[in-house]
This record gives C-alpha cells, structure tokens and sequence, in this order.
C-alpha cells in the first residue's frame, strides 16, 4: 500500500510538474502577447501622430497656397489698374498731341495767309 501511495504521490507530481511547465510556457506566452500588444499600440500612436503632423502640414501648406495665389491676384489687380492707367495716359497724351498739331497746322496755314 506504502508502494502504491508512493506512485500516487510521483504520479501526482509529476502531473503538478506538467502543469507547472504548462503554465510556466501560458505565461511568458501571454507575455509574448502582451508585448506584441504594447508595441502595437505604441506603432498605431506614432502613426496617428505622423498623421496628425501630416494633417498639420497640409493645412499649412493650404494656407500658403492660397495666400500665394492671392497675392498673385494682388498682383494681376495692380498690374491691370497700372495698365489701365498708362492706356489712359496714352490716349491723353494722344489727345495732346493731335490737338498739338492741329494748333500747329493752324498756325502754319496763318503764316502762309
């Protein structure tokens, strides 16, 4: 009976070994996982904050973009009004000149009366 407990007990232990090299490996597996988990979570933030940074840098170039584009109009408008203006001069100038010579044909058909 003595031989028979004796088995038992070994059988017993031996079971409880197995178990605890069982549970040993579950452990360090799930602190495999557990890891894996951090790393990932750790790699999902930095690409959300590399998202948000290129969102950021989007935005900015956006605005630059559009500043750009109207200074651009800015500028069209300048130049279409400085045009406008020396048309105008132009045709005064014109108006001058032609009055100019009529004044001078003028004078120049008195002289020969």
């Amino acid at each position: 009976e003595l031989d028979l407990l004796t088995k038992e007990v070994k059988m017993a232990q031996e079971v409880a070994a197995k178990e605890q090299q069982r549970s040993t490996k579950l452990a360090t597996e799930l602190e495999f996982a557990r890891l894996k988990i951090d790393e990932l979570n750790q790699a999902l933030t930095d690409e959300r904050a590399s998202e948000r940074q290129l969102q950021q840098e989007l935005k900015t170039f956006a605005v630059e973009a559009k500043s750009t584009l109207a200074d651009r109009e800015v500028w069209r408008s300048l130049c279409d009004e400085r045009g406008r203006q020396r048309r105008a001069e132009v045709a005064c100038l014109s108006v001058e000149v032609k009055t100019l010579e009529l004044q001078n044909e003028e004078q120049h058909q008195r002289l020969l009366d």
